[in-house]
């Protein structure tokens, strides 16, 4: 696609907000007390589900400029995408604990969930990290099935969003529901940006 420069702005943005999100995690941790950074990076949590908001954008605009969508093509790009450094970074994590550790069945286990991104579902003694790399995937999944429920429909990606968000509050699937309505953010955005229009 066309390349945006102001979604690799946001994405330099989500990656910093992070980063010192864990900074501070890190320092809290080890200072046993709250460390500066709490102070004046308090919405660092927000810098995932900004990333969310992005995938959303991003994969909904594609959708929408592609006159004949193939979600087998779909799929392949976005394997192509994640998973080489995904399947290196994994291994090599496994591999260093292992060697550290041992080898272990219950770390072979959790390899196993990592590599099949069903992690969040249980422990993860590999790479904790990865847990919000499995929503993007899930995400990656659903997104043509319900664009073909709600196509370009912004009130119908509203009515999805607040479900799920209403969803979470009594039942809480592994992070999905706690994050979709950030991804939704992002579809009704590239939905507005490709109709020129702020009408539902």
């Amino acid at each position: 696609g066309t390349y945006r420069p102001e979604i690799d702005g946001l994405r330099f943005i989500a990656i910093i907000a992070v980063l010192i999100f864990h900074v501070d995690a890190f320092l809290t941790l080890y200072m046993d007390k709250p460390s500066i950074l709490s102070k004046i990076w308090f919405t660092g949590h927000y810098g995932v589900p900004l990333f969310f908001s992005i995938s959303g954008f991003v994969l909904t605009s594609q959708i929408l400029k592609t006159k004949n969508f193939s979600y087998k093509q779909y799929l392949i790009r976005r394997i192509e995408r994640i998973e080489p450094p995904f399947l290196i970074t994994t291994i090599v994590f496994y591999l260093l604990l292992s060697f550290r550790d041992g080898f272990d069945p219950e770390k072979n286990y959790s390899l196993f969930r990592v590599l099949t991104y069903t992690s969040n579902f249980d422990t993860n003694l590999i790479n904790v990290v990865t847990w919000s790399l499995e929503i993007e995937v899930v995400f990656y999944l659903i997104l043509p099935l319900l664009y073909l429920l709600a196509k370009d429909s912004i009130w119908k990606w509203s009515v999805i969003a607040l479900c799920t968000f209403v969803f979470s509050q009594f039942y809480r699937l592994p992070f999905l529901t706690t994050y979709f309505h950030w991804f939704v953010i992002g579809i009704i955005i590239a939905i507005l940006e490709t109709k020129k229009t702020y009408y539902f």
